[in-house]
């Protein structure tokens, strides 16, 4: 949804959301080549939700523009399998971003653009495929002992914008 305040001023909100859900069966046999019949099946299940919020304000005092927005978004799933009437269900995984930028701009003529800004980035998940494995966990398997993603960034940015043409002159109403 978009909701314009003037020609120079708008307000933005997504949001989105989805399940996913994957089933498989397979057979499971010492015999080469395998006719076994079914005799396990897995599940997959997955959600996503996302949301988005912003405000852009272009033409402040006549060369100003600040753009401002929030996102957020979460992932959760899990993992089970069953063979032989038992389940085996897996640790559920997760993560969550959040994530705020803040842009000012500055028109030094027409074609000639600078540009500052600053982004937040937090992010967080938790994945049993990752966490808890060294690099020695398997005995005939090497690996690099990740951990899953944690983290908190802030970055700030200086841009330089220069255009080819000139953009076409705003509609009179």
């Amino acid at each position: 949804a978009n909701y314009a305040f003037s020609r120079d001023v708008n307000l933005f909100v997504a949001v989105a959301t989805e399940e996913v859900t994957y089933k498989q069966k397979g057979a499971q046999s010492n015999v080469n080549p395998n006719i076994a019949l079914p005799n396990w099946k897995g599940k997959n299940e997955d959600d996503f939700d996302s949301a988005n919020v912003g405000l852009r304000w272009a033409n402040i005092a006549g060369r100003w523009g600040l753009e401002a927005d929030y996102g957020y978004a979460r992932s959760r799933g899990s993992t089970t399998v069953e063979q032989a009437g038992l389940q085996d269900p897996f640790p559920k995984f997760r993560s969550t971003r959040n994530t705020a930028k803040l842009d000012v701009t500055y028109e030094l003529n027409p074609r000639i653009q600078l540009r500052g800004g600053w982004l937040y980035e937090h992010y967080r998940s938790s994945d049993w495929h990752i966490d808890g494995t060294e690099p020695d966990t398997l005995s005939s398997v090497l690996s690099w002992g990740a951990a899953s993603p944690d983290y908190e960034v802030s970055v700030i940015g200086v841009s330089f914008i220069y255009r080819l043409s000139l953009p076409p002159a705003p509609l009179e109403y």
